[in-house]
């Protein structure tokens, strides 16, 4: 995202378009409305910027164009309701389950979160690492068994919207615990 704000404002302070650019993939943070604003204006007219959202055991998991971004979820954003990273990709499967600090022995462990409820976030799908290479302590913090295929954790919280989409809320071991429930730092920052 840094390298996408840093040519944005580069061409606009130049006062440089770039018609012939008309797809932008960007991943490793999110992508702030304002940049999505900025790249847009000197981007071809059709141009879209898109951002993926992951780790690195499990990328892309989802996606989301800066149309529907900037269409009034950056304003949810800036209003504290996390940061939308979008929908699924084929193939990818979503889980929120109530926050476990320490490793899962196994799905059936786990208490799943309607919508709008924040928890862990954990994903599925055959792009996902199904463990870690010689290191089983990592592989059973970050892993869940599932007899239908491992779970992944993201070590992020959020939700998942009415249609769908996937919120962030910040990291698990960064919440802060207090009068008896969490607080999440895309919340409360804005």
């Amino acid at each position: 995202p840094i390298l996408i704000e840093n040519l944005a404002r580069e061409a606009l302070a130049r006062n440089l378009t770039m018609p012939s650019l008309t797809r932008v993939i960007g991943a490793g943070a999110p992508i702030s409305g304002p940049v999505e604003e900025m790249l847009s204006a000197v981007m071809a007219p059709d141009g879209e910027l898109a951002a993926n959202y992951g780790a690195t055991e499990a990328m892309p998991s989802t996606e989301l164009s800066s149309r529907e971004h900037l269409d009034g979820l950056w304003d949810l954003t800036e209003q504290g309701a996390g940061v939308c990273v979008g929908h699924a990709l084929p193939g990818v499967e979503l889980k929120i389950i109530a926050i476990a600090d320490g490793p899962i022995e196994s799905i059936a462990d786990t208490s799943e979160l309607p919508t709008g409820r924040i928890g862990e976030i954990l994903v599925r799908g055959k792009h996902v690492s199904p463990e870690y290479y010689r290191d089983p302590d990592a592989t059973r913090k970050n892993k869940v068994p599932d007899p239908q295929g491992d779970w992944h954790r993201f070590g992020d919280v959020g939700y998942l919207d009415a249609a769908g989409r996937l919120w962030v809320c910040g990291r698990v071991s960064q919440r802060v615990k207090a009068a008896g429930r969490d607080g999440f730092t895309p919340q409360v920052e804005p």
